[in-house]
């Protein structure tokens, strides 16, 4: 178990190391059904970045703890989070997350201490405040717990300026100044040698039209 939550975070790790757009962090609070007592508090901490900015996919670890009067448990995770196209207002933007980790259980008692495979599928929307802030409710239902509601908050710092090619918009090849200057000496010489022949023909009209008088 050690292993697999070792190998998920480096993965991690190495992927927010390699980020080069947008990075997001924050923390989440909530409430869920993980314990057979009821209801637990669940607090965490998340990272991701964006890993397919185009289709708005994003790559994050989570470190949630759940807690009640009897029992605790922390819950190690990785997640993708896709950011749909539909955009309200350019403030509002619902988004479909999976999350695919561990658990380890707790109980005061010690037994029913437990540990074991961790899987959510949650959908919601993001609330963008300004450039650098966003607030996200979420619902999730998953394993071990029935279903969990959930409030994250957090900032993007910018690694980079990153816009995304609309699909219909050309590449644009940049014209150096010499090929400019070539291009505008060759319509010059083009011109010049169209009116030399303009030149020439009337010359010759005129020249014809004298003869024809002389006879």
């Amino acid at each position: 178990m050690k292993k697999i939550v070792l190998t998920i975070l480096s993965l991690c790790l190495g992927t927010f190391v390699f980020a080069e757009n947008i990075l997001r962090s924050g923390i989440q609070l909530g409430t869920n059904m993980e314990s057979a007592d009821g209801y637990t508090f669940d607090v965490g901490a998340h990272a991701d970045t964006f890993i397919f900015p185009d289709a708005g996919i994003l790559l994050g670890m989570q470190m949630d703890f759940t807690v009640n009067s009897s029992s605790w448990s922390s819950n190690p995770s990785v997640y993708l989070e896709w950011l749909t196209p539909l955009t309200i207002a350019n403030v509002m933007t619902p988004f479909v997350k999976g999350n695919l980790g561990v658990y380890v259980y707790h109980d005061d008692n010690k037994k029913n201490n437990k540990s074991g495979c961790l899987a959510s599928l949650s959908a919601g929307i993001n609330f963008d405040l300004g450039e650098h802030f966003y607030v996200a409710p979420a619902f999730a239902f998953g394993y071990p717990f029935m279903w969990e509601a959930s409030v994250s908050a957090g900032m993007k710092f910018k690694i980079k300026d990153y816009k995304p090619r609309p699909k219909s918009e050309k590449a644009v090849v940049p014209v150096e100044e010499d090929s400019a200057e070539e291009a505008e000496d060759l319509n010059y010489a083009i011109g010049t040698t169209a009116a030399e022949e303009n030149a020439g023909a009337s010359s010759l009209s005129a020249a014809g039209e004298n003869v024809e008088s002389g006879n």
